[in-house]
C-alpha cells in the first residue's frame, strides 16, 4: 500500500488521494442489495451440498466414511468460529477489501503494508480459483451425464472447456449488464438451492433399495490415500469439507453495496454457513447411508461417483440425469455471485493501487456504479484457466485446489492479529455494533486451531475416543498403562539438621522407597526446621487424610526420631486426570511401545513426559517432548498445505 495513500471507508464510500491529480477522489458503488440478497449470494456461491457431490471423493479415498462424517463436523465448527471472527472485524472496518484491510489495521505497524498486500493478493488468487471451480464442476458434470446416456461418447477435455467458457460468459454478462436483476436472480437462486436439496434428499432416502448400517457410516475407516499415517490421511480427507464450507467471506466483499453492513454482514456470513452446513451435513448422511457399493461409485465411468450413486438409488439413468441436473443448475447459478465477489475483491485492491493500471481497473460505470473493468479482468483470468484444462486436467485441478489454501490463509492472518491485539493491546480496538465480547478469545482460538497438542497422561488416554481410532500398537500400550502407584509426600520437620538421603530400611513391606531433605527453611533470619520429601510405592500411602499411617510409616522406614509438624501430598492414583504417579513402565514396554506412542496421530500431537526418551515422568522429559511437539506440528502443517496444492 502506497504510504501516501489515505483512505477512509464509511458504508459504501471509499476516498483516497490521487497522487497524479493531487485531489481526493471518491469511488462509490451503488447500494443495490438488501441483507436478504447478500445472504442469498453468500449461500448460493458456497453451494456446499452441491460441491460435496464432487469433493467427497477425496474424503472417501483418504479415510472412508469416518473421514467424511467427522471431518465435516470439525470443519463446520472451525468455519463458524472463523466467520464469527471475521464478522466482528467487518463490523469494525466494513470495507470490500475485507481481510487485507483488517490486516492493515491490526498488524504491527512495521509490517502493515507488506502483510496487507500479501493477504490481498493471496486472497484474490484464492477467490479466482474458487470461482473457476463452480462452472468447471457444472461443465464436467454435463460431460458425465453424456457419458451415462451415450456409450458412443468419447470424453474430450476441450468439450468441457467450451461449456465452462459459456457459463463464464453468461455470468460475466449478468455482472456487467444485469445488475438491476441481480437481487431477483439471487433470491430465486437461494430458493432453487434449497428446493433442489429437498428433492434430492427425499428421493435418496425413499428410493434407496438398501441402506448401509450405522457402523459403516460412523466407524468404517479406510486409508487408500497412499499415506502410511492414518491420521495424516484423515486430515487430507478433511480438506474436502474445508473446501465446501469456504466462501462465506463473499458477503464481506459486497458490503459496500448494502446498507448497514457493520451489522448485516456478520449475520449474513453466519446465516449462509448455517444454511449450507445443515443441508451439507444432511446430504452427507444421505450419501453415506444410501450410496450402495463404495468401490463401484468411486470407479464410475462418468467421472463422478454421485452420478453412479443417483443411478444406484433410483435404478434409472433418466432419474439419475434429472437429479444431476439440479447440481448443474445450482453450480451454474453459483458462478454469478462468485464472479461478483471476486471482482469486488479485485476492484478494491485496484482502488488501493495494488496492480498495474489500477486507475483504469478501479473505475466504475456511471449509470449502475458497477466495477466493469474489474469484472472484465476477472473474466479474462478465468477464461485463460480454461486453456490450462485443455492441456491438462490435472494441472487445472491443482490450480483449483489452491482455492482452499488461498482463502484460508486470508482468513487466518487477520484472525491472528485480532487475537494478538485482543490480548496485548486491547485499548486500540474500537469495536463495531456486532462484537463477540467475552467469547472473542475462545472463538479466535477455535478459528486458528490446525493441530491439537495433547499432554494427557498415558493412564488417562483410554478415556478419550479418537476418530480415526488409534493405531493397533498404541491401543495395548494404553490398556496396559504404566505401573507406578507411588506417592510423593512433603514433610515439615521441627528440627533443623544437615542434609540427608535415606532409603527404606526394609523394601519388602515398607510403604516408602526413599526420602531426602530438601532445605532448611525459608526465613531470612536463619533455619526454621527441615523440609523433606518422601516417596512411597505399591499404593500403600493413597489415603492422604490418614495422617497417623503416613507419619508412622515415615518413622518406621525413614526417620525414627523425626518430629513431623505437617505434611502435604496428593492422591495421584485416584485423580481422574492422572490415574497414577510419575510414569514407570513395566518390563518390555519401552521396547514395544515407546516409538509408537511418540508418533503424531494425524493432527493430534502428543507431548507428555510419560514417553520421553530421557527423564521419563520428570519436567526434563516434558520439555523434551514439548520441543518435539513443535517439530511434529510444523511437519503436519507442511503436509496438509502440500496436499492442498
Amino acid at each position: 500500500m502506497d504510504k501516501t495513500t489515505k483512505k477512509s471507508v464509511e458504508y459504501g464510500l471509499s476516498s483516497y488521494k490521487d497522487e497524479d491529480e493531487g485531489v481526493v477522489s471518491e469511488v462509490r458503488l451503488k447500494r443495490n442489495y438488501s441483507p436478504l440478497t447478500i445472504l442469498s449470494m453468500a449461500a448460493v456461491l458456497m453451494a456446499t451440498w452441491e460441491a460435496l457431490s464432487s469433493t467427497m471423493v477425496s474424503a472417501l479415498v483418504s479415510g472412508g466414511p469416518v473421514s467424511l462424517f467427522y471431518g465435516f463436523i470439525v470443519a463446520f465448527i472451525g468455519a463458524v468460529a472463523t466467520a464469527a471472527s471475521l464478522g466482528e472485524m467487518t463490523s469494525m472496518y466494513p470495507t470490500a477489501g475485507g481481510q487485507y484491510h483488517f490486516v492493515a489495521k491490526l498488524a504491527p505497524k512495521k509490517w502493515q503494508y507488506i502483510l496487507s498486500w500479501l493477504t490481498g493478493w493471496i486472497g484474490t488468487f484464492g477467490w479466482v480459483a474458487f470461482t473457476a471451480s463452480a462452472p468447471f464442476l457444472a461443465a464436467t458434470m454435463v460431460q458425465g451425464l453424456i457419458t451415462l446416456n451415450s456409450e458412443s461418447y468419447v470424453f474430450q477435455r476441450w468439450h468441457g472447456t467450451m461449456i465452462y467458457w459459456a457459463l463464464l460468459l453468461g455470468s460475466g454478462m449478468m455482472n456487467i449488464w444485469g445488475t438491476r436483476l441481480m437481487a431477483l436472480i439471487e433470491d430465486a437462486s437461494l430458493i432453487i438451492h434449497i428446493v433442489a436439496f429437498i428433492v434430492v434428499f427425499v428421493v435418496m432416502w425413499v428410493c434407496a433399495p438398501v441402506k448401509h448400517s450405522a457402523s459403516f457410516v460412523f466407524t468404517l475407516f479406510q486409508n487408500n490415500s497412499g499415506w502410511s499415517s492414518d491420521g495424516v490421511s484423515w486430515s487430507i480427507g478433511m480438506l474436502s469439507s474445508c473446501y465446501v464450507l469456504a466462501g462465506y467471506d463473499g458477503a464481506i466483499h459486497l458490503c459496500e453495496e448494502m446498507l448497514n453492513p457493520a451489522v448485516s454482514v456478520p449475520w449474513c456470513m453466519l446465516g449462509s454457513l448455517v444454511i449450507n452446513g445443515v443441508m451439507g451435513f444432511a446430504f452427507l448422511l444421505a450419501i453415506l447411508f444410501c450410496m450402495g457399493d463404495m468401490a463401484t461409485a468411486l470407479n464410475s465411468t462418468t467421472g463422478f461417483p454421485i452420478i453412479e450413486i443417483f443411478k444406484s438409488v433410483t435404478g434409472s439413468p433418466a432419474a439419475a440425469t434429472a437429479m444431476t441436473c439440479t447440481l448443474i443448475v445450482t453450480a451454474s447459478l453459483a458462478t454469478i455471485p462468485l464472479m461478483a465477489s471476486t471482482a469486488r475483491m479485485f476492484w478494491c485492491l485496484a482502488r488501493d493501487k495494488a496492480f498495474p493500471f489500477s486507475k483504469q481497473l478501479s473505475k466504475v460505470s456511471k449509470k449502475d456504479r458497477v466495477p466493469i473493468w474489474s469484472v472484465a479482468t476477472v473474466f479474462v483470468f478465468l477464461f485463460i484457466l480454461g486453456f490450462v484444462n485443455i492441456g491438462s486436467t490435472t494441472a487445472f485441478n491443482a490450480i483449483l485446489s489452491l482455492a482452499v489454501f488461498g482463502l484460508h490463509v486470508s482468513y487466518m492472518l487477520p484472525v491472528i492479529f485480532m487475537f494478538w491485539r485482543r490480548l496485548c493491546t486491547p485499548e486500540i480496538l474500537t469495536y463495531g455494533p456486532w462484537k463477540l465480547g467475552g467469547f472473542g478469545v475462545p472463538v479466535n482460538i477455535i478459528s486458528l486451531a490446525k493441530t491439537v497438542v495433547s499432554t494427557i497422561p498415558l493412564n488417562c488416554l483410554g478415556d478419550i475416543a479418537f476418530n480415526p481410532p488409534l493405531s493397533p500398537l498404541r491401543q495395548p500400550a494404553i490398556a496396559k498403562g504404566h505401573i507406578n502407584k507411588g506417592a510423593k509426600i512433603h514433610f515439615k520437620l521441627k528440627d533443623t539438621g544437615p542434609g540427608w538421603f535415606t532409603t527404606a530400611n526394609s523394601s519388602d513391606d515398607s510403604s516408602y522407597v526413599f526420602a531426602f531433605s530438601d532445605h532448611n527453611g525459608t526465613q531470612a533470619s536463619g533455619p526454621s526446621g527441615t523440609w523433606c520429601i518422601g516417596f512411597g510405592y505399591n499404593g500403600q500411602l493413597m489415603d492422604k487424610k490418614d495422617y497417623k499411617h503416613i507419619i508412622d510409616r515415615f518413622h518406621d522406614a525413614i526417620h525414627p526420631t523425626a518430629n513431623v509438624e505437617a505434611y502435604a501430598t496428593h492422591d495421584w492414583m485416584n485423580d481422574p486426570y492422572t490415574k497414577g504417579a510419575w510414569a514407570c513402565w513395566g518390563a518390555n514396554c519401552a521396547s514395544r511401545f515407546l516409538q509408537e506412542l511418540q508418533k503424531p496421530h494425524g493432527r493430534v500431537i502428543f507431548a507428555t513426559a510419560d514417553w520421553a526418551d530421557r527423564w521419563r515422568g520428570f519436567v526434563d522429559g516434558a520439555i523434551e517432548r514439548g520441543q518435539q511437539a513443535v517439530k511434529n506440528t510444523i511437519a503436519v502443517l507442511k503436509n496438509t498445505s502440500r496436499s492442498s496444492l
